[in-house]
């Protein structure tokens, strides 16, 4: 199948798309709130973070992703809203933010390549660092 060169916000629009597809139970918490592509936040480069409504993801690192990848990362942030670990999870990362937001990135991670990793819909990207979201 030919494919036009796409942007990365087109990308991540054909993501959401097929994980509305995918799993249509999703689908209010794929639309909720913005989606933002900045190359830095905070001054600092990102992978990718929400605050619990948002989605913010670092431009360089998304752009070099496949789209297996790209589903992943989009996923794991919609997770993160879904489990309202922002709040649920917050007097945790008050006393030791990186080390709650590893905690909670690993078991999104794992549930999702239990349930969409089988069939090469989604891979985990390499290099994750893990808790170094805002």
């Amino acid at each position: 199948m030919f494919m036009t060169n796409m942007t990365l916000e087109e990308r991540m629009s054909r993501a959401t798309v097929a994980w509305m597809k995918r799993e249509p139970s999703l689908a209010g918490v794929l639309m909720i709130g913005e989606v933002y592509i900045p190359d830095t936040l905070n001054g600092r480069v990102i992978t990718a973070c929400t605050n619990g409504r948002d989605e913010w993801y670092g431009r360089s690192f998304m752009e070099a992703l496949n789209d297996a990848q790209l589903r992943f990362v989009k996923l794991h942030e919609v997770y993160h809203k879904m489990y309202r670990h922002p709040t649920t999870w917050g007097h945790l990362a008050k006393i030791d933010h990186r080390l709650a937001n590893m905690s909670m990135d690993f078991d999104i991670d794992w549930r999702i390549m239990n349930a969409y990793g089988k069939d090469g819909f989604v891979e985990m990207p390499e290099n994750i660092a893990y808790g170094d979201g805002e």
